[in-house]
């Protein structure tokens, strides 16, 4: 014998399950927002070799925790000192272009501090110049980098740049090692951005000396 559900059970079901769909849409919404507005407060990270950032120098680097990591937009890689050299240490950054630079990001989330605590880098100078990579450097801010996180800290007006230098005083206190995960930099060009002339197609080439 087949027994019918009743006609309100079934309208308070559909419409509970109405409410729940309509309540689910509406937080995927706002997640969306959140992140289209927070993807373009960020905007591009300058200190990322995808957008022509190098490393020009260090004084010092662990093996296989080398400077350039801090441009690799990956926070489980990073830089370290060498043993021992915890500090001073002292890294310059070329930028591709001129930049008005708005803001400065250390992340030491990734930072070994299970294994060395206080490793993460501590206070740091940022020194920046438009004249070269050894010359015309001024001081424009010293930041307390998070210990085992990450910051962004605000610039100035004027800090307008190409080299950038960062001088690591102290960590957290490890007296083994120093890191920093990764390095982020916000801002606007000076001027009009060069377009790369393509080098692509078919070459001769002549080898010497000739094959036989």
């Amino acid at each position: 014998m087949r027994i019918a559900r009743p006609v309100t059970s079934l309208i308070g079901s559909r419409g509970l399950w109405n409410r729940m769909l309509e309540t689910f849409c509406l937080f995927l919404v706002a997640a969306c927002c959140m992140l289209i507005a927070w993807s373009q407060t960020r905007g591009d990270d300058l200190f990322d070799l995808e957008t022509g950032a190098v490393i020009i120098s260090m004084t010092s680097e662990y093996e296989s925790w080398p400077a350039l990591a801090l441009l690799d937009n990956n926070p489980h890689t990073g830089w370290a000192s060498h043993r021992g050299h915890v500090v001073p240490n002292t890294i310059v950054i070329e930028l591709p272009y001129l930049f008005d630079l708005d803001s400065i990001v250390f992340d030491n989330t990734w930072a070994q501090e299970v294994d060395y605590p206080g490793i993460s880098a501590r206070e740091v100078e940022v020194w920046i110049s438009r004249s070269g990579p050894e010359v015309g450097f001024e001081q424009i801010i010293t930041v307390e980098a998070t210990q085992g996180g990450r910051e962004q800290f605000p610039l100035l007006g004027g800090s307008r740049a190409r080299w950038i230098k960062l001088i690591v005083t102290s960590n957290w206190g490890s007296e083994e090692f120093t890191e920093i995960m990764e390095l982020e930099a916000y801002g606007s060009v000076v001027g009009s951005r060069v377009v790369p002339t393509s080098v692509a197609g078919t070459y001769l080439a002549k080898l010497w000396p000739p094959v036989s």
